[in-house]
């Protein structure tokens, strides 16, 4: 199967023009998957909604900008019922003889060993989703806490479906990244690192390939038999090393194939 993959388009940031478009359909993919971070609120669904080939939708963070988590999740689901999108959250499907298996997954903020704590105080200051996304019916918004919660939630219920035998192929789309090793040498020991990977590695190993974003660089790495692959365009009018280039990630493919 011929697999399409993107995440962090933010059309949701561009203005008027080709980036707003839904990313256009590469050389006979059968499927697209899309890794988070694509548009406000259920707006990636409709933008997706008549795709030419099925689209896999995990949602990142920024979806939920100006919404409650995990309020806004029924209205994902509700509105990708009868469209090309098959929108994934801690769900599993199959498409062809391919098993997909899809979660947001969050973070535990473990990554560094010995620095949870700080971790967690430095996200819940630095980072807007501590912000400007509502935690369910009540007032207060999302914090670093709930986001350890949902992680835990969302990583056992990944290891059941891997566990689980199947006779074909797997695929686990996330929108955070599941190992350190997905970031840039160079930001591995920031203190925002915990915020964006966990160590899912000993997971990894049970899947084919791992698409993930969050990350606004480009990763493709192999654990075990894993092909790890991330392919972010991230936000337009990122790029500080080459303005002309329309978005932060110049190793962004929007042609990037996957053949599995």
């Amino acid at each position: 199967m011929r697999i399409q993959i993107a995440s962090d388009l933010h059309h949701e940031a561009a203005g008027p023009g080709v980036l707003r478009e839904p990313l256009p359909l590469a050389s006979g993919p059968e499927l697209l998957i899309l890794a988070g971070d694509i548009h406000a609120g259920t707006s990636a669904v409709d933008l997706y909604g008549s795709y030419p080939v099925p689209v896999v939708y995990v949602h990142g963070n920024h979806e939920f900008y100006s919404n409650a988590y995990p309020d806004l999740l029924a209205s994902l689901k509700e509105s990708a019922l009868g469209t090309s999108v098959l929108f994934l959250d801690c769900d599993a499907c199959t498409v062809g003889d391919i098993r997909i298996l899809g979660a947001c997954m969050w973070t535990d903020y473990t990554l560094q060993e010995g620095r949870t704590d700080k971790a967690m105080e430095t996200a819940r200051t630095a980072l807007t989703d501590y912000k400007a996304i509502r935690h369910g019916s009540g007032k207060r918004t999302l914090q670093p806490e709930d986001i350890v919660m949902y992680h835990r939630e969302a990583a056992e219920w990944l290891e059941r479906q891997l566990v689980t035998p199947f006779s074909g192929k797997t695929v686990v789309v996330t929108h955070h990244a599941p190992s350190i090793r997905s970031l840039p040498e160079v930001d591995r020991d920031h203190p925002l690192a915990p915020a964006y990977a966990a160590d899912l590695e000993r997971l990894i190993a049970m899947a084919d390939i791992w698409v993930h974003g969050d990350v606004h660089t480009s990763a493709d790495y192999s654990v075990g038999k894993c092909r790890v692959i991330c392919n972010p365009r991230g936000r337009p009018g990122r790029n500080r090393k080459d303005p002309a280039v329309p978005y932060e990630n110049a190793g962004f493919n929007p042609a990037m194939i996957v053949d599995l």
